[in-house]
């Protein structure tokens, strides 16, 4: 009995530490889920603006970079560096293709860029069409969707960027590589006129 009473005490302080942790973390975790829940009704309140800003702005940015990359590629056809390009070009090519299963719910489809399957190209639109299009009115299916789409989106919003600036990077390495082979071959110049230079004038002396 007294082992029995000596052990219920030596729990007691665990027990009471227990509940007295629960206790304090129980509002944190409450207010963490208000939170949560107040950013989902605010997400789905806004996505009238929301889906034309975020859908808008990551449309024009993916069409602007595959444009670019296809004339730096085309700039560099038939050099060592070449496939790097291609590697880049290639990523937004994929990224084109998530985006396009993302944004195709929320499409007024006013126009009639479509392929065979009846789906919506932009490879097949007019380049204005990146800039300008027509989004569906929303009801709350809609709305519910692009709370559930609005991370992906955001998520190749952010893998865009990573892309752009290792392609900044990459040229900015290849200015600087051109720079010095131009500077060497400009070195070579002037040493060939300084020694051409020096054997005119070489000559020019024997003949006096």
């Amino acid at each position: 009995m007294g082992n029995v009473v000596s052990s219920s005490a030596k729990l007691a302080p665990i027990s009471f530490a227990s509940t007295l942790i629960s206790l304090l973390t129980f509002p944190t975790t409450l207010l963490t889920l208000l939170k949560v829940v107040w950013q989902d009704l605010s997400t789905i309140r806004a996505a009238d603006y929301e889906i034309t800003d975020y859908l808008g702005n990551v449309k024009q940015s993916l069409y602007e970079e595959k444009a670019h990359l296809r004339l730096i590629r085309r700039r560099h056809r038939g050099q060592f560096d070449e496939g790097a390009f291609f590697v880049l070009a290639n990523s937004v090519r994929h990224m084109i293709r998530d985006f396009k299963a993302l944004e195709d719910p929320f499409l007024d489809h006013p126009r009639d860029y479509y392929d065979r399957e009846g789906k919506y190209d932009l490879d097949k639109a007019d380049p204005d069409d990146y800039y300008d299009t027509n989004y569906r009115s929303l009801g709350l299916q809609q709305r519910i969707l692009w709370l559930r789409r609005k991370g992906r989106v955001v998520e190749i919003e952010s893998r865009l960027a990573r892309l752009q600036t290792r392609r900044v990077a990459k040229q900015l390495a290849d200015l600087a590589v051109d720079h010095h082979y131009l500077c060497r071959k400009v070195q070579d110049l002037e040493d060939l006129i300084e020694g051409m230079s020096d054997k005119r004038s070489s000559t020019t002396g024997m003949r006096r």
